[in-house]
């Protein structure tokens, strides 16, 4: 009886991958939900509903179904659907207190950026950009090239071009600094640079497709190492929405240097 049960429920998973394969995602998905209960057909259910969902877009329906089968989504399918909801209905416009009435100043490129409080704020032709910064964060005392670099990053994409002319000479600093993500390469980077590197880690707060998942996790494992060496994580955000042609195009802004 076993074996025949088990020949039956490879069947049904024939036909239900079937249907899918051919696109038909809304029938693939009402059989897979009659396999929901199946403890043989559950993973390979749940998988599959998710994935329809998801190619039907249906953001909150899979919200809803990852959220009731939690352990299922190894796709991470729900903070897509989040992203895809997010551009749909508008990220949040969060605008600087003091200085909202502000313009862009193509002339003067470095007076678009303002600091209210721990936050920094960039003025660009569509909109704002803030970044959570170190309490002990200065705009004044900043370095210009840090500016012109940042500003490079974020705005070129958009067509915007930085000149050369706004940068200025700088004196080499006194410790290294490293983008890290969390990954094997910025690991193997962090243990071999010299102790007094700072490791700079920048989080997206907003809905996005990257998991911060794998960075969390490392992150735990360094706080139960005893190191002779002191790691300083820099929990930074940013959010750079260009609209064009109803598109919306995200930027995350990294930097590696000495500081």
């Amino acid at each position: 009886m076993g074996l025949l049960s088990s020949a039956r429920a490879a069947f049904r998973r024939l036909r239900i991958r079937s249907a899918y394969n051919r696109n038909l995602f809304s029938e693939a998905r009402v059989m897979a939900m009659n396999e929901i209960g199946d403890p043989t057909n559950h993973a390979f259910a749940c998988d599959l509903v998710i994935r329809s969902l998801y190619n039907d877009e249906r953001w909150e329906e899979l919200i809803a179904f990852t959220d009731t089968y939690s352990g299922m989504d190894s796709g991470n399918y729900k903070e897509k659907a989040k992203w895809k909801l997010s551009v749909i209905l508008g990220i949040e416009t969060r605008v600087p207190e003091n200085n909202v009435e502000k313009e862009w100043n193509p002339n003067d490129l470095l007076a678009n950026w303002y600091q209210e409080d721990h936050l920094l704020w960039l003025r660009y032709p569509s909109g704002w950009i803030y970044w959570e910064m170190p309490t002990e964060f200065q705009l004044h005392t900043t370095h210009p090239n840090l500016l012109a670099l940042a500003l490079n990053v974020v705005l070129r994409p958009l067509g915007i071009g930085i000149p050369d002319s706004i940068s200025e000479h700088r004196p080499f600093g006194t410790c290294g600094a490293l983008a890290y993500s969390g990954g094997f390469d910025s690991t193997a980077a962090a243990i071999l640079l010299p102790d007094s590197t700072i490791l700079s880690y920048h989080r997206r707060s907003f809905p996005s497709q990257l998991n911060h998942g794998l960075a969390d996790r490392l992150f735990g494992v360094w706080k139960n190492v005893p190191l002779a060496r002191f790691f300083k994580f820099l929990q930074t955000t940013n959010l750079c929405a260009q609209t064009s042609e109803n598109l919306l195009v995200f930027r995350q802004i990294s930097h590696q240097g000495s500081i």
